[in-house]
């Protein structure tokens, strides 16, 4: 009888979930884990866990615990259970609930019990990312993504999280990464992440500006049909680019001067906005402007600063 009521005792609901209140407020996490019954979230293992609570360790320090069982059929496979516990130096007593549910055969005919992991699963965590970008957690790449609806961006979709912190890293290429530090529980909302050009980047752009515009310009001295430098620009504003660039046609016309080219140099761009995969930059350069009169043929050359804005769309 004595052995009855022992092993009574240890294979009880009670006696699980005072062990498992234990480990939690000794925040022995890969302990915790293992009280849990994650049913079909199998794949979120004990080291995933463990990461998402590398940061919880403020343990809570009792003189006194127990826990009861809450009311209930005797032979039920889901109970709750009460845990009463005093802190050291507290006269007041603490309330907690755990539920439980009954796991499989453990010894003779007595089950074991899991833990139901309440407020532990955040479900279909999305964040909006540029469209090329790459987005790991705790260095584990999440694949799951669509359409977010808005032009250049994805959202990215983990099905299941551990609530807890997270190492967060968006990447892309030609982009500086964005990485921080961030909490998943289920109140977080899906936030939108947008990257910023390397310099690199940035200069290579100041580069290919400074090649399009002498380009678009040379050409329009030349009265060059718009054919021969559409992918100079975004397929979404040919049309309008179009008449834009054959005005130039009149606007090199002018009164007594044949333009004969143009050097562009000293180009600066300094980003001015980022936005659904469009840079925007004030530029500042140099543009010097080979001439000659309609009575010479001798060639003249006038320089001038120029400044601006442009604006760059990935596509």
């Amino acid at each position: 009888v004595g052995i009855y009521f022992s092993l009574d005792k240890k294979y009880s609901a009670e006696t699980t979930a005072l062990e498992y209140w234990k480990a939690k407020s000794d925040c022995e996490w890969s302990k915790v884990y293992d009280y849990y019954s994650f049913g079909n979230e199998k794949e979120l293992s004990k080291q995933m866990y463990v990461n998402a609570h590398s940061q919880d360790n403020e343990t809570i320090k009792y003189q006194s615990v127990t826990a009861k069982k809450n009311g209930g059929q005797k032979d039920s496979d889901s109970v709750t259970c009460g845990i009463t516990y005093r802190e050291s130096g507290s006269g007041k007593e603490e309330y907690e609930t755990v539920s439980l549910v009954k796991g499989e055969k453990k010894f003779l005919f007595w089950n074991e019990w899991n833990v139901i992991p309440t407020d532990e699963v955040v479900d279909d965590w999305s964040l909006t990312v540029p469209e090329n970008a790459t987005v790991k957690l705790n260095g584990e790449e999440i694949k799951e993504s669509k359409s977010s609806g808005r032009e250049g961006m994805k959202k990215v979709t983990a099905p299941s999280l551990f609530q807890g912190q997270y190492q967060l890293e968006v990447s892309e290429e030609g982009m500086e990464p964005y990485r921080d530090i961030i909490q998943i529980d289920s109140n977080t909302l899906g936030e939108r992440i947008e990257l910023v050009p390397k310099e690199e980047e940035k200069e290579k752009l100041a580069e290919q500006f400074g090649k399009d515009l002498e380009k678009i310009l040379t050409a329009a001295v030349s009265k060059e049909d718009f054919s021969k430098m559409k992918e100079i620009f975004s397929a979404m504003k040919r049309s309008f680019v179009k008449s834009s660039y054959e005005d130039l046609y009149r606007i090199m016309d002018t009164e007594g001067v044949v333009i004969q080219s143009f050097n562009i140099a000293d180009v600066k761009l300094t980003l001015n906005n980022y936005y659904e995969n469009k840079l925007t930059f004030d530029v500042s350069m140099k543009i010097k402007t080979t001439y000659k009169r309609f009575w010479s043929e001798q060639m003249e050359t006038e320089e001038k600063e120029n400044s601006g804005t442009v604006t760059y769309v990935k596509e």
